[in-house]
């Protein structure tokens, strides 16, 4: 199989998203792809996944607040910046092989001086020649479309770990059929390699696997109208946050007295758990005129709040 090895340009994980999302859909010929691609400090959740249950969406502890996109592939939650070199390989439907693939691009890394394996989920993993053995270095997901499959990760060269870490932290959800990410030990490549660039690992995994350096990604490899409407898709409401799937959540905390049903990422319900405390705060619910709205964490602030204020009039009343 021939594989074409480009790189994309800038650090917009919205375009970045919407070239692959295309390239999958209109790629021709029996080429397969493979691309690189760095981008700016967010999250990137999986197609179904719950961004309140997956990603700190208020402030990080750094003030940060981090972009969240949703992709069309499954798997877990994970944090990109500069750090990480992100890599996606398109190739036609008939020749994939999530354990052949897996297992040249973890050769590939290897041959930049690492041990790498390919390990559960999809993942690739230090191996056990380093001290630093099973931790995770790159996850994977896929796509499956008509013609193609969208096989791609994450790789941990020099990554913010403490905003790795802090980004990746939602709140409490209960009766969530989401898919929730599994946690892993990451570690990235630095660790093991000081001093080790980007570029470097860029250009060294592309003339392992193809024999050839990344090329930019020629501008008239995917029609510009077909990538704008992609991107205005990822960046909708509807996607990111309406296609979430149903999930609760409390307003007062280790009590279900008041809680929230969420479906297709707006109130559907108030949960009342029973008792006149409950009733009342039921009721300021009903006068809230939430129900309905969208999901957000100032929303669920507020009702927070409002669940609190309830029961400590509640208490001085007694």
């Amino acid at each position: 199989m021939k594989i074409r090895t480009y790189r994309l340009d800038g650090a917009s994980p919205l375009d970045h998203l919407a070239v692959e999302n295309v390239l999958l859909d209109t790629c021709e010929g029996p080429d397969a792809l493979l691309l690189f691609y760095v981008n700016e400090p967010s999250v990137i959740i999986g197609r179904n996944q719950n961004p309140w249950r997956e990603a700190s969406l208020g402030k990080t502890p750094s003030g940060a607040t981090l972009p969240l996109f949703r992709r069309i592939s499954g798997g877990g939650a994970v944090y990109h910046d500069g750090g990480n070199l992100n890599w996606a390989l398109i190739v036609p439907r008939e020749l994939h092989s999530q354990d052949d693939e897996l297992a040249a691009m973890a050769a590939a890394i290897s041959a930049q001086g690492f041990d790498v394996v390919p390990g559960e989920r999809g993942g690739l993993y230090v191996g056990p020649s380093s001290p630093h053995a099973g931790k995770k270095v790159s996850g994977t997901a896929r796509r499956f479309g008509a013609r193609r499959v969208l096989h791609h990760g994450t790789l941990l060269v020099d990554a913010d770990m403490g905003m790795l870490h802090a980004s990746l932290h939602g709140m409490e959800t209960f009766d969530d059929a989401s898919l929730p990410s599994v946690p892993a030990h990451p570690a990235n490549l630095a660790t093991i390699k000081p001093g080790i660039a980007l570029d470097a690992l860029m250009e060294g995994i592309s003339l392992h696997l193809t024999g050839s350096s990344t090329a930019p990604l020629p501008a008239s490899i995917a029609d510009r109208s077909l990538l704008d409407t992609e991107r205005r898709r990822l960046s909708s409401s509807e996607w990111i946050w309406e296609a979430t799937p149903p999930f609760s959540v409390l307003l007062k905390p280790r009590s279900r007295t008041a809680a929230l049903r969420i479906e297709k990422g707006r109130i559907a319900a108030w949960i009342d758990g029973g008792g006149q405390e409950a009733s009342r705060a039921a009721k300021a619910f009903e006068l809230s005129g939430y129900l309905g709205k969208l999901f957000s964490i100032p929303v669920y602030e507020k009702l927070k709040t409002m669940v609190a204020e309830t029961s400590r009039h509640d208490e001085e009343a007694r």
